[in-house]
């Protein structure tokens, strides 16, 4: 095997084992997700999982980073798109991107919620890259919608309560769906009703 074919061979199993990590640590959290289902899933002897990422904790947090850059993308994206529209167009546009996305990447929002519960239970430290990449993509949020360079605490307080509960719209659909009884299309909907009124409520209290 040529030099370059080993080396990218390598890249694809440990970026094989992350993908594969996040998956389990999503449906599982961190406490209920051992190496061997990672290594399981991934296809991978155990050995193969502690050469490449050490233990279980780096590979969280390995997890965490990869989902949030895909997060800030998908920010960047909207932020773009919505450049030049209005306050109203940009709500409208923002959440029902962010809808679409995050439906068709739940990991994101299970991991996101799981990892405020990790950073006040476990022993263990949250890295600071970790913890400033999830604050950089909620205060990303209240960015893209409103411009402010300098929010007040409560308004930022209030976008964080908001995006706390659109990831747990989006971890709950297939309970809060099944109660209800209603469509995929009509859950999608829901969701980007409930969650474009209360973003302009706080742009109303704002004014």
């Amino acid at each position: 095997m040529l030099p370059e074919d080993k080396e990218k061979k390598t890249i694809n199993v440990k970026d094989n084992i992350l993908e594969k990590a996040i998956e389990v640590f999503s449906k599982h959290g961190y406490e209920g997700t051992s190496t061997r289902m990672i290594s399981e899933a991934a296809k991978v002897n155990i050995s193969a999982l502690h050469y490449y990422w050490g233990d279980k904790w780096n590979l969280y947090q390995a997890s965490l980073i990869r989902v949030n850059k895909r997060i800030h993308k998908m920010h960047l994206k909207i932020g773009e798109k919505i450049r030049f529209c209005s306050i109203e167009e940009k709500i409208d546009i923002a959440v029902k991107d962010m809808t679409d996305f995050f439906l068709d990447n739940p990991e994101g929002s299970s991991l996101i919620l799981e990892v405020l519960h990790v950073n006040q239970n476990s022993k263990n430290e949250i890295d600071d890259e970790v913890k400033k990449s999830i604050y950089k993509n909620l205060s990303e949020v209240f960015n893209i919608l409103y411009s402010e360079t300098e929010p007040s605490k409560e308004r930022m307080f209030e976008a964080f309560a908001i995006t706390y509960l659109f990831y747990n719209l989006i971890k709950g659909k297939a309970y809060f769906q099944q109660v209800l009884s209603i469509t995929d299309e009509e859950y999608k909907n829901y969701i980007n009703n409930v969650i474009k009124k209360r973003f302009a409520c706080i742009l109303n209290e704002g004014n």
